[in-house]
């Protein structure tokens, strides 16, 4: 009976957003079959009236239609898109100056009047014979009572002072061809966020809003091919309309449309409301599903209605405040349930030099309010508390956890609640320069209702403690901390551990080995200490590096970092993937291009292993050693292919591999040393990037490597000769002088 009364609410909801006229899809896509641009677009999310135009298999929409008052608007992800004929974009363009233009009718003849019209799109309109008057101007200046259509960027005329001028020229009638490349606008403005983008502040009220994702072309030529059959149901409504079993459509592909528009959508649009009380009716069947997620993957093949409210479940996580946040069923696959008691209160003294996550030791219990208190007023507004460390997107189709499983709360005044559906570990962030600020060394915060979890400091946390109580504390997962680093990983994989100290020092020793043949670089969190954050979800690779964030590895790989046999140089090593994306961290992009960013990465692996671990050069675990590395020259010189073609990371690893077993390392750390302070003779491509290595390498150890870089088919410049003009030449010889 219940489920039967909430479908009659979902369908009388559904009819009511569409009783309303929506754009003419088949006048808005004649004789187009894709369109085309430079660059790489932003995509939509499409609800209630609006209809989705460009869609991809996916579900990422492109281009939309809609209604704003008595005006229309069409929507692009991209401003290439109007200004290229590129397959049909241009005649996609010219259809929508027309159809926004009909809002208002035309007389006989009376030229379409359109401020920021493109060459191509005005071809196309006299090859049809329809007259157009082009306007030109800005935006700030623009007398919009005197044109019909507007091709342009909402964020321009936000810029301009013209936002609401805009809209209500819209709204009385007015044709807008929207353009807005969300994730570029984004990134060149730090104070904005899709909230308060001006795009789709605009948009909103027509059912369309951009994501902040940046994409690229889905078919054979790289361009946005139009499949009319998947249009329908990209409209999320419609779409989430097919998961409650009440229209037809193809279910995966649903959870997908109504999984990313529920990151978007507005939590009062009917369309949320619609899915909240769809959830209602499932609640005990998902609760069950959510339960098990981290080792049964919820997918849209499988789970196509669990897959996408479990997204709709995130984002209520993120944005409900604290005391409306339930413990979700999800978090007891992930991270973990949680048997310790709370903690009445616990008084925390932080290093306010150091910036960044600091590491409590203190877990949050999911659902459960928290809450943090901060008497200094100069704290406040800059200081933020965080749950959780996990920051991978989860970009994959199924979810084996919460797709959002890190909040963040800043404090605004002396108490500040928090809480988090799934919980995790709790962390004070602090801002740069924050000392100056507070004018203090210290800040000490107090933290109210939270569980203890294993946590260890290297020169602090006393050992005897660590291995009677600490470390079998129940919260599910755990941080190991020094000086340079911190290592958030599940509790499992500390359990066992006897010797914490023996376990950071090495991991020092690693990162001081690093750091001595090359610094960190600056978008590497360079001055605060490094983190690695295990986690069931790794969106890109095995493991991988961000630049603005802790390395993330997956869950399994976590024990490894912890087992003292990986420390030594005896036997196999299980921590080259550990050791690479540290590496990853010292990469300087003055001698690190696109074809070596995989590459010289593993400059800092086998530096690692050798120095810290004290495995010989020639050793297996190396992967370079001086026959292999021959080898692999002698067969690419062969071939008189460019140093592109000699393979993947490995192969291309090998010429640097015959220099450090010539060489040494000091040549390596020497050569950084010298590049690291260039000034007016920084690279700025790729052959400048390699001639700088290659000059400054053979400037230290007194040979010209020209001969040796050229049989790599590295292309040397006549300034590089200039330069090593008066050093005897280097090449390698086989080893052993066979």
């Amino acid at each position: 009976m219940t489920v039967h009364t909430f479908c009659v609410t979902f369908c009388v909801g559904i009819a009511a957003a569409t009783m309303y006229a929506s754009p003419p899809v088949d006048d808005l896509l004649e004789h187009v079959a894709a369109i085309d641009t430079v660059g790489n677009p932003a995509s939509l999310v499409v609800w209630g009236t609006a209809e989705p135009l460009v869609v991809a298999p996916d579900g990422r929409i492109f281009a939309a239609a809609g209604e704003l008052g008595g005006g229309r608007v069409v929507a692009l992800g991209h401003g290439g898109f109007v200004r290229t004929d590129a397959s049909e974009a241009e005649v996609f363009a010219a259809n929508a100056v027309e159809w926004l233009a009909s809002a208002s009718p035309l007389q006989v003849g009376q030229p379409i009047r359109v401020f920021g019209l493109s060459d191509p799109v005005a071809t196309e309109f006299e090859a049809r014979g329809v007259p157009i008057e082009r306007v030109v101007g800005n935006a700030r200046d623009l007398n919009l009572g005197g044109v019909d259509v507007v091709v342009g960027s909402p964020q321009s005329f936000h810029d301009a002072g013209r936002h609401e001028d805009l809209r209500q020229w819209i709204e009385n009638g007015g044709g807008f061809l929207a353009i807005e490349t969300a994730w570029g606008v984004l990134q060149l403005n730090g104070e904005l966020s899709l909230d308060t983008l001006a795009a789709n502040r605009l948009l909103q009220d027509v059912g369309m809003r951009f994501t902040g994702q940046a994409h690229s072309g889905y078919g054979s030529e790289k361009n946005y091919p139009i499949d009319r059959a998947l249009l329908d149901n990209a409209n999320s409504d419609r779409a989430l309309s097919v998961l409650a079993g009440t229209r037809d459509g193809d279910a995966s592909f649903c959870a997908r449309v109504v999984g990313t528009a529920f990151s978007s959508v507005p939590l009062e649009s009917r369309f949320i409301k619609s899915a909240r009380r769809l959830a209602a009716t499932r609640k005990a069947e998902l609760d069950a599903l959510y339960s098990t997620a981290a080792t049964a993957k919820i997918n849209p093949d499988e789970h196509a209605l669990a897959r996408a409210l479990f997204d709709l479940d995130s984002r209520l996580a993120m944005d409900l405040p604290p005391r409306a946040i339930r413990a979700h069923a999800s978090s007891e696959a992930f991270p973990g349930a949680v048997g310790e008691p709370r903690m009445p209160r616990v008084s925390l003294e932080l290093d306010a030099t150091v910036p960044g996550w600091h590491s409590t030791g203190l877990y949050a219990r999911p659902g459960e309010v928290i809450r943090v208190v901060v008497l200094d007023e100069a704290a406040w507004g800059d200081v933020v508390v965080q749950i959780g460390a996990w920051r991978d997107p989860h970009n994959h189709a199924y979810r084996v956890r919460m797709k959002n499983a890190l909040r963040r709360f800043p404090v605004e005044a002396r108490s500040t609640e928090i809480a988090s559906a799934i919980g995790g570990p709790i962390y004070i962030d602090l801002p740069v320069d924050f000392a100056d600020l507070l004018q203090s060394p210290t800040i000490v915060v107090t933290v109210l209702g939270a569980a203890r979890s294993p946590y260890y400091r290297l020169g602090e946390t006393d050992l005897d403690e660590w291995r009677e109580t600490i470390r079998h504390l129940d919260a599910p997962w755990a941080e190991m901390e020094s000086e340079h680093l911190v290592f958030t990983v599940p509790s499992s994989a500390i359990r066992d551990v006897d010797r914490p100290d023996l376990v950071m020092q090495h991991w020092d020793r690693v990162h001081e080995a690093m750091e001595e043949l090359e610094p960190r670089t600056s978008n590497h969190w360079a001055n605060r200490p490094y983190r690695y954050v295990a986690d069931v979800s790794v969106s890109w690779g095995y493991m991988y590096c961000p630049a603005d964030g802790p390395i993330v590895i997956p869950t399994h790989e976590a024990s490894a970092m912890f087992d003292l046999e990986n420390f030594d140089a005896v036997g196999p090593n299980n921590l080259w993937g550990h050791y690479h994306e540290m590496g990853h961290a010292h990469q300087n992009p003055l001698w690190t291009d696109s074809a070596t960013g995989e590459v010289t990465v593993n400059i800092f692996t086998v530096y690692a292993l050798h120095s810290v671990n004290g495995y010989p050069l020639d050793a297996d675990v190396m992967r370079t050693d001086p026959l292999k590395a021959w080898q692999t020259f002698d067969n690419h010189r062969r071939s008189g292919k460019p140093y592109e073609d000699v393979g993947g990371p490995f192969p291309r690893l090998q010429l640097y591999a015959l220099l450090w077993h010539q060489f040494g390392f000091d040549a390596f750390n020497e050569t950084f040393d010298r590049i690291r302070v260039l000034k007016d003779d920084r690279p700025s491509d790729t052959i400048a990037e390699r001639n700088t290595f290659l000059v400054t390498f053979s400037e230290v150890v007194h040979h010209s490597l020209i001969p040796y870089f050229e049989t790599w088919g590295v292309e040397v410049t006549d300034d590089s000769r200039n330069r090593l003009r008066d050093l005897s030449p280097w090449m390698p010889v086989e080893p052993n002088g066979e």
